[in-house]
């Protein structure tokens, strides 16, 4: 079996090999080019063989689904995948043959069961092209077996017609009942089957949104959220579980929001009597899943959601705030956390001003602690559209907010990922601070303009990878500047204060380099807008402007950009500047 085992493997590195040569040769068409390597077609040469000896070794070998372990039937199988995408055109018509040949009623149920593994094997990538009528020819037997004892040839049959899903959905629009009473009759078993939860998901996921499966949403949703509540499901089907919960309220039809607002009360009071227990690893898996449920639903429901279920939501905030403080969460579970307060935050930003007080500190936390990336961009953005959101009500917040702020980007120990998020978060702590006088903005400038000098050092570096940081540090200090600049709107004799213009007179060189070496349209954009900003808050900006020739130009070529967005911000600035 090792020498089996070592053969197989061994033509599993050719088909591999000759699948990366066939792409990039491709590829090379595609761009103009000769490919530098070229396939021998050693797989298409050994298909009158090595096709059959890998039928032989599926058919000796154990099919047990949700077994991991590396054996002579999953290699083969796994051969059979690679072989059929190098080959379509020769390998698919054997395993076809073999297939049709193992469907009959008085054949064995090892055979249907190789037979059935077989087909999954093939139906993927450039094979799966070739199978269009077979499939359409013997999805009635494959149906036929779901009524099955056996578990391993149900849990094959449910991974087919997950793979059909992706494939060619529309093969399945008209058995679709009888397929999804069959994966609800293991649910209402408790015999949750392996395939069953991922070929579920690739239903709503195909048909969820256009309304063919809305007879039966209500029975899938309420048998599933039994499942979640009131029973524990095994690990290996639990996150999958979880999975279709999502999938279903993100796809589900117009009619289906009113079920989904009506549950939404009883997922978080679930949820905040979970927190309140002492919580274990397992338990704060399934919470991180909840709150993914939770965020889920609000984003669905958007402006529809009631705002008794919002004011629930942030007491559930609030008081998960309290209790970090007192023991910490697992990544995973603080990472959902966040997503599902930045979903609130976007629908209810107002409604947020009252729980400022356990948020704010919460996220300065997750800003400080910077050994995962993850939560502290996430925190990072989070404070961003909570100053944008809240404004006036954000004042008590702002100087501790700045103070980290300004130690993250001053740090040589913090993540350099960070500092571009950081940027913007400076200047959307400008646009809240512009109600609380001059001095913060332009401490912000001159840390701001310490950055652009500190990038110089980047600019001619041939390092791909600082390159990118350093486009997006110029980026980032832009998107910052915008929100600084918009903060002097409520100064007295703007247009007259030539002092509080000097604070950002190294601002349009800056614009200008940062236009030679990166033209993205993203960038332009900002530029543009940024010149729009100086524009109209500085006379003296107006004044130097009209005899800079980079600034008539980046104008022109907007005012006769085709992108919409650009076309109309270049149009409205050229007024502004030069009639």
């Amino acid at each position: 079996e090792l020498v089996t085992l070592q053969i197989i493997e061994f033509w599993l590195t050719i088909a591999d090999t000759e699948f990366e040569l066939t792409t990039n040769s491709i590829r090379a068409v595609y761009e103009g080019r000769n490919p530098s390597n070229y396939s021998r077609h050693f797989i298409l040469q050994s298909s009158q063989f090595f096709v059959s000896f890998l039928l032989e070794m599926v058919e000796k070998g154990d099919i047990e689904c949700g077994n991991e372990e590396w054996n002579c039937c999953v290699a083969a199988g796994t051969c059979l995948n690679l072989m059929s995408q190098v080959a379509p055109g020769e390998i698919v018509p054997h395993a076809l043959y073999y297939i049709e040949n193992n469907l009959y009623p008085s054949v064995p149920l090892k055979s249907k069961e190789c037979a059935a593994l077989v087909f999954v094997a093939i139906l993927d990538g450039l094979g799966s092209k070739m199978m269009y009528q077979h499939v359409l020819k013997t999805i009635s037997f494959w149906l036929h077996f779901l009524e099955a004892e056996s578990f391993n040839l149900r849990s094959l049959i449910f991974w087919i017609i997950g793979k059909i899903c992706f494939i060619t959905p529309y093969l399945l629009r008209n058995i679709l009942g009888r397929v999804i009473q069959a994966m609800v009759r293991n649910f209402n078993n408790h015999n949750t089957i392996y395939k069953t939860c991922w070929s579920l998901n690739g239903i709503f996921q195909s048909f969820g949104i256009e309304g063919p499966i809305d007879w039966c949403f209500e029975w899938i949703f309420f048998t599933l959220m039994n499942l979640i509540l009131y029973q524990k499901p095994e690990n290996l089907v639990r996150d999958e579980i979880f999975e279709i919960f999502c999938s279903m309220i993100l796809n589900s039809s117009t009619r289906n929001k009113l079920l989904i607002a009506s549950v939404s009360p009883t997922l978080i009071l679930k949820l905040k009597e979970s927190l309140t227990l002492k919580n274990s690893n397992k338990a704060e898996k399934i919470q991180s899943q909840m709150f993914r449920v939770i965020g889920c639903s609000i984003q669905k429901l958007g402006k529809n959601l009631s705002l008794p279920c919002i004011e629930k939501m942030l007491d559930l905030i609030s008081t998960v705030c309290t209790l970090e403080k007192e023991t910490s969460f697992t990544s995973t579970l603080e990472e959902e956390f966040l997503v599902c307060i930045g979903t609130i935050i976007q629908i209810a930003p107002k409604k947020v001003e009252n729980h400022l007080s356990h948020l704010v500190p919460f996220l300065l936390k997750n800003i400080k602690n910077d050994d995962n990336f993850q939560t502290s961009s996430l925190a990072i953005g989070l404070l961003g559209d909570i100053c944008r959101g809240t404004r006036k009500k954000f004042k008590p917040f702002v100087q501790k907010s700045a103070s980290v702020f300004f130690f993250s980007l001053q740090s040589l120990q913090i993540n350099p990922n960070l500092k571009p998020l950081i940027l913007v978060g400076l200047g959307d702590l400008a646009l809240t601070d512009k109600f609380l006088g001059k001095n913060f903005p332009r401490n912000v400038l001159d840390s701001f303009k310490e950055t652009v000098k500190n990038l110089e050092a980047f600019s001619n570096s041939k390092d791909f990878e600082q390159k990118e940081w350093s486009l997006s540090m110029e980026e980032s200090v832009i998107e910052g500047l915008i929100g600084i600049i918009q903060s002097f709107q409520d100064e007295n004799d703007k247009l007259q204060n030539e002092k509080l213009f000097q604070t950002v007179f190294w601002v349009p060189n800056f614009l200008r380099k940062t236009l030679a070496n990166d033209r993205k349209l993203r960038t332009v954009e900002a530029c543009i807008g940024l010149v729009g900003d100086l524009s109209l808050n500085f006379f003296f900006f107006r004044k130097e402007s009209i005899n800079c020739c980079w600034i008539r130009q980046i104008l022109f070529e907007a005012k006769k950009s085709k992108e919409s967005k650009k076309k109309i911000l270049g149009t409205w600035i050229y007024e502004l500047i030069f009639c």
